[in-house]
């Protein structure tokens, strides 16, 4: 079981990454994951207020950068976490990211990015996470990136923890 108890409002980028990441080494249900990352978030609401955005499904063709989820935030300081799901294809590669534009593809815009070959039998899965202090209101999106040769239906979602 993993817990974190941060009522001093410690929490970095860092260790919610690795949180999720220690989620996912450890799991070996992955339908229970979710329920898993749920516990996490739980745990997380303590800290401040809580924004959300998902789950989205949307087919993007191969080659094509597509927003899953977006997230408009006012001033302060707050972890960003987007999660992506896309359907299984053994073929090209996933990337997920969190940005300040819309269908973005630039490298520029990225403000984290998850990158990964594509798996044989399974649905391709995962997080990414990024810290962002803002003093006007900002809109956030999870865009999403695949070269399967086909499309992929592909879902996305958007958490974000104020911290500040």
């Amino acid at each position: 079981e993993v817990s974190y108890d941060n009522k001093a409002s410690n929490i970095t980028s860092d260790n919610v990454q690795g949180a999720i990441d220690e989620l996912y080494e450890t799991a070996t249900d992955y339908s229970s994951l979710d329920t898993r990352v749920s516990t996490l978030e739980t745990n997380l609401d303590s800290l401040g207020t809580k924004f959300y955005n998902g789950p989205a499904a949307v087919s993007v063709a191969s080659g094509s950068y597509v927003t899953t989820a977006e997230l408009t935030l006012s001033d302060g300081t707050y972890i960003i976490i987007g999660g992506a799901r896309f359907a299984s294809n053994s073929s090209g590669y996933r990337r997920a990211f969190i940005s300040t534009s819309k269908n973005a593809s630039s490298y520029i815009s990225q403000l984290g990015l998850v990158f990964s070959p594509a798996v044989s039998g399974e649905a391709t899965q995962f997080d990414v996470v990024d810290y962002v202090t803002i003093s006007t209101s900002t809109t956030y999106y999870l865009n999403v990136y695949q070269n399967s040769g086909t499309s992929l239906s592909t879902s996305g979602r958007l958490h974000a923890l104020k911290i500040k």
